[in-house]
């Protein structure tokens, strides 16, 4: 499914990508290496974070896909808006 919704949204390599809900970075992990892109992961989830991050750290791809615990449905918040 990354594969398909990738190549229908046209992601090139260099793309600075969101990926609210990550989980623990199954799909950022997948799109850094992939596709070459930046991502930013978030999740409500402290330990999916601290998981993500760590498979992110053994792919050695931490410098591509930074991970953060923030909730989607408030990012305005976060951002001082």
């Amino acid at each position: 499914m990354n594969r398909t919704l990738a190549s229908r949204i046209g992601i090139q390599p260099g793309q600075r990508v969101p990926d609210a809900g990550c989980g623990v970075g199954g799909s950022a992990i997948w799109l850094a290496e992939t596709d070459g892109v930046k991502v930013v992961g978030i999740t409500p989830v402290a330990a999916q974070v601290a998981r993500a991050r760590s498979y992110a750290r053994r792919r050695g791809i931490t410098d591509r896909v930074s991970l953060e615990e923030q909730d989607s449905t408030h990012l305005h918040e976060s951002q001082g808006r």
